[in-house]
């Protein structure tokens, strides 16, 4: 009987991740991470190798401005995708 192939379980966490992020390149992100700045929220432009790229809102904090960064997929934590149904301008 052959063997399949292992593949640790970070490495199917983040390829599920970054198959589920690939998909939603233009939509509007919520993301927990370890790492300061903890919380970013914006729109997800790209992704590119283990980073994404993301066009940051402005918040409650103040040292992050509305810009880009720099996320790298194994430090997210938790995140989160808006759909259209769900988004706060929705009156149903």
């Amino acid at each position: 009987m052959k063997s399949k192939p292992h593949l640790a379980s970070g490495t199917v966490r983040q390829k599920v991740v970054a198959d589920t992020l690939k998909s939603s390149i233009g939509k509007k992100v919520f993301i927990l991470i370890q790492p300061y700045p903890f919380v970013i929220i914006g729109n997800l432009l790209e992704i590119k190798s283990d980073f994404l790229l993301v066009e940051i809102e402005p918040d409650h904090l103040s040292e992050l401005k509305q810009g880009l960064i720099h996320v790298k997929i194994t430090d997210i934590e938790a995140f989160y995708i808006e759909e259209a149904s769900f988004s706060s301008n929705d009156k149903s």
